[in-house]
């Protein structure tokens, strides 16, 4: 009989086999507690990823990917507004429709790339993803499940 692993198991035995560590894991308090704060829903795939990896660190980072904890969760505008850098992400809020809206949950070779889910005040099967590289973004799945999906299959399709 053939195994069947969630989408979520196959990434965090991907990121096992390439020496990654999860951070500590949350409670279902600390996710309430989030959605408090913020006003906001966090998808149940997403709680799940929060619940039992929680990002990781190490390894030879993920293909360059690096996934954040609950704590690194922010805002577009939190996250990226002041990076400066290369590319330079301080015009994103000018160019991201409701970016206060959208929290950062991993990034790309150093934020080459960043990846920002949509949360609503309400709890919804369709939450839009982007990838952001400067001012500019756009979505390249509608569920966390689905860019977990893409990350195993096709990274590149998580690019422009």
């Amino acid at each position: 009989m053939k195994e069947k692993f969630t989408t979520l198991e196959k990434v965090m035995n991907k990121w096992r086999n390439k020496n990654a560590h999860n951070l500590p894991p949350n409670s279902e308090e600390d996710i309430v507690a989030f959605e408090k704060i913020t006003g906001l829903v966090i998808p149940i795939d997403m709680k799940e990823y929060f619940i039992k990896v929680n990002g990781t660190e190490g390894g030879d980072e993920n293909d360059f990917f690096h996934f954040y904890s609950l704590e690194e969760f922010k805002s577009v505008g939190q996250s990226l507004k002041n990076w400066t850098g290369s590319p330079d992400y301080s015009n994103i809020t000018n160019t991201l429709s409701h970016h206060a809206s959208f929290f950062v949950f991993a990034d790309y070779l150093f934020h080459t790339f960043s990846y920002a889910i949509m949360l609503y005040t309400y709890s919804s099967n369709k939450n839009e993803i982007v990838v952001i590289s400067g001012d500019k973004y756009q979505v390249v799945a509608t569920s966390f499940s689905r860019f977990l999906e893409i990350y195993l299959m096709n990274p590149d399709e998580l690019q422009f």
